[in-house]
């Protein structure tokens, strides 16, 4: 480790804010980055939208998504069949396995490639909408950090076995974010968006 690295974290461990820093809700942060909620960024479980009842989407079960986050299949099914009572999301969202020990386990995804870019799944999903193009794979990033697992399973609600996340758990949740990425209106030019998933 860099000598100046090292005095860095002794000086924020001692309460000194370095240079370049500032404090925030989450402890010392460098100046160019701010603290936020997903629901500043993010829609969280938004509505459905209305197709013809014959259009064909995408159905995603908890089966469907890997434990480290990722898509792996999905079946095709009509509008009419999962419309109602399933978790409606679309391409570039964010799906967050709500319920133990799923979310535990790291299940969810960063979606793309659906049918008709619109896809239904478990109700045990919580979906997060990026308010601005781009923002999806800094959200996706920090959807599978072990800080936000951890915090979750300490905020988790419900009986043994039947435990889950709220929705005003995820709307609350703090993280960091680049200024820059607030302000950017490019998608990030990094992207956990893989290949079409297998229908």
């Amino acid at each position: 480790m860099k000598a100046e690295i090292k005095e860095r974290i002794e000086d924020i461990n001692k309460g000194i804010v370095p240079k370049g820093y500032k404090t925030s809700k989450l402890g010392v942060i460098p100046e160019d980055w701010d603290v936020k909620h997903f629901e500043d960024v993010a829609v969280i479980n938004p509505s459905k939208e209305n197709l013809d009842e014959n259009e064909i989407v995408s159905f995603v079960t908890m089966s469907d998504v890997s434990d480290d986050a990722k898509l792996i299949r999905y079946q095709p099914k009509l509008y009419k069949e999962v419309s109602n009572g399933f978790t409606a999301f679309k391409d570039r969202d964010v799906l967050v396995a709500k319920i133990t020990p799923c979310f535990e386990n790291g299940k969810g995804a960063l979606v793309d490639n659906l049918i008709n870019k619109t896809g239904f799944g478990s109700t045990e999903f919580h979906v997060l909408r990026p308010k601005k193009y781009g923002d999806e794979v800094y959200i996706y990033y920090h959807t599978i950090t072990d800080r936000f697992r951890k915090i979750g399973e300490k905020n988790m609600t419900g009986t043994a076995g039947q435990k889950r996340i709220s929705t005003d758990f995820v709307k609350g949740f703090l993280f960091h974010i680049l200024v820059m990425i607030l302000n950017a209106k490019k998608s990030l030019t990094s992207s956990p968006l893989g290949t079409k998933p297998s229908s």
